[in-house]
């Protein structure tokens, strides 16, 4: 009997149609954790403005616009590194609003320090340290919690507080520009000088984004709640729970109470065995082929617009702020995922993004068209960051799913290092090289849907798996 529970460990029960009962003060909390965790997001999701302020930060500190852009890349790299504590964390409970304080705190302390920064360097290293350790503290937090207080939507609700990571680019990208650049002054592509007072406005510019970005963090830190574990009663509840041992042995014959115990702590599956498991091995392996597409559009889409002739800032940033709303839409994915299977859902993702990665090279001088060509990149782009961690969440329970993301965020890192590696290749600041690098991420992202094709099974883990 022990070893086939242990088999069936992970065997999820479906109820017919389970509805969550809250009390009057329950549903408040639950919709305040949902929108507070939409509205702290604003916060670590500005990082996507790098790619709409790079040409300023090139400009006031006298360096290209490729070696600005770079900074996108290391965050990303780094970012790995504290993801999977915050993820650990969130997964044990600490109380969400020390972790969203403490993560906020460190980060704008660290950006702060930018205000006194006079060469490119020590900013772009406490760029990278500011954004990443807000964002890897900070990230799995509010999703963890809405999963407890949706159990029923887990899809939807973790959607929307992630759909805040891009809604705070979709304002900053607007008013950092508004702020710095009023005047719709061009980059010299030469010298990568902006004319007028331009370099004068950057801490103008700075200092007032950090100062909305901690309005932010205040206002979601409030807002959020811990999550309860009993929300739903036990035989309701989406936990895993061993089931019995054949079709004829449908009685418990334990005691009502020992039937609506939780799992002990002995009963969770040693974590790095979930980790070991095809599924969660090929899931990151697609994830980090795939997202390289989106993760080099978001940082250097502004800067390849100019080597095709498109160098009205205004309107790149506007392009900016419209490609974050499709960033933001990115619940889209998840909330069709709570009907469909992942494969199909990420199988569309991954077909739509290979399109428009291998297709750039003929619309990159048309404002109208790349713009959609953007828009559609980002929007595949998000699809990422709400898809992985609900299948996982389908595929091991919510039990292990917060920390497992945390573990697989760090497929992040490969792209990020990748982007470096394709950057060193393609090094010089004309139209071909950036066509070459969108060439090569298509590329990746069709190997990813061919691995999803041929080898990825939609199905539940199993521990011989």
């Amino acid at each position: 009997m022990e070893n086939s529970e242990k088999e069936t460990l992970l065997e999820k029960t479906q109820p017919e149609s389970p509805k969550v009962q809250r009390t009057s003060m329950q549903t408040f909390k639950a919709f305040s954790t949902l929108i507070g965790g939409f509205i702290f997001m604003f916060f670590p999701g500005c990082l996507y403005i790098t790619g709409v302020i790079a040409p300023y930060i090139a400009s006031y500190f006298g360096v290209t616009n490729q070696q600005a852009t770079m900074i996108m890349n290391y965050h990303t790299a780094a970012n790995v590194m504290v993801t999977p504590i915050g993820g650990y964390l969130a997964q044990r409970g600490v109380n969400p609003k020390i972790m969203l304080g403490g993560g906020a705190f460190i980060g704008l302390s660290l950006l702060t320090i930018n205000l006194y920064q006079t060469s490119f360097m020590p900013f772009a290293t406490f760029y990278v340290l500011g954004f990443s350790l807000a964002q890897g503290l900070t990230y799995l937090v509010p999703v963890h919690h809405v999963w407890l207080w949706f159990p029923d939507y887990p899809g939807l609700t973790s959607g929307i507080v992630l759909a805040g990571y891009g809604f705070g680019s979709l304002i900053f990208n607007s008013a950092s520009t508004a702020l710095i650049n009023p005047d719709n002054e061009v980059q010299d592509q030469t010298t990568y000088q902006f004319a007028g007072d331009v370099n004068d406005r950057f801490e103008y510019m700075w200092r007032t984004l950090l100062i909305c970005w901690a309005g932010c963090a205040a206002i979601g830190i409030t807002f959020v709640w811990q999550g309860p574990k009993d929300l739903v009663a036990p035989q309701q509840s989406n936990e895993y729970v061993p089931a019995s041992l054949n079709d004829n042995d449908q009685q418990d014959t334990r005691g009502e109470d020992a039937q609506q115990e939780e799992p002990k702590e002995a009963e969770r599956l040693p974590i790095w065995t979930l980790v070991k498991s095809k599924q969660f091995v090929l899931i990151f392996i697609m994830n980090a082929l795939s997202l390289s597409l989106g993760l080099y559009t978001v940082s250097h889409f502004k800067s390849y617009a100019f080597t095709n002739g498109l160098l009205d800032d205004a309107f790149l940033s506007h392009l900016g702020s419209a490609a974050s709303f499709f960033i933001t839409c990115r619940f889209v994915w998840s909330a069709i995922l709570d009907k469909y299977p992942y494969k199909l859902v990420y199988g569309i993702l991954l077909s739509l993004s290979s399109f428009f990665a291998l297709t750039m090279v003929f619309v990159s001088s048309s404002k109208f068209l790349f713009s959609i060509w953007v828009c559609g990149i980002l929007f595949c782009m998000g699809g990422h960051y709400t898809l992985v961690p609900n299948v996982l969440k389908q595929i091991y329970t919510e039990k292990y799913a917060t920390q497992l993301y945390g573990i697989l965020f760090s497929y992040t890192a490969i792209t990020a290092f990748s982007q470096i590696l394709l950057q060193s290749l393609f090094q010089t600041e004309e139209a071909s090289s950036y066509n070459g690098l969108f060439i090569t991420c298509g590329l990746f992202t069709f190997t990813a849907l061919l691995i999803l094709i041929f080898q990825f099974e939609d199905k539940k883990f199993q521990p011989q798996d």
